[in-house]
């Protein structure tokens, strides 16, 4: 059975979250929707993927770029301030 199948399979009676990252088309998630109500996707892209809200009920969410105050202040949150002061270039 192909992995798509295998997962989409699974999904009907469980609970979950899935997340994709950077699909260059809807075509290459679609077969991966899950078909049950208990199932969430998030799918992050830089395209607009237009037909996943057409053809499939998704609702888009637009983003804007974080500032570099903003950016810093997330990743002094995450990996902490000294972590982030001994690699101010990175």
């Amino acid at each position: 059975m192909p992995r798509q199948r295998c997962i989409a399979a699974c999904w009907p009676t469980e609970r979950c979250w899935w997340c994709w990252t950077t699909p260059a088309t809807a075509n290459q998630v679609r077969p991966l929707l899950p078909g049950s109500s208990t199932c969430r996707v998030v799918i992050t892209s830089r395209n607009q993927l237009a037909s996943l809200v057409t053809q499939e009920g998704a609702r888009p969410i637009t983003l804007d770029v974080l500032s570099v105050e903003e950016a810093a202040a997330l990743l002094a949150g995450r990996l902490g301030q000294d972590r982030v002061a001994a690699e101010p270039d990175s």
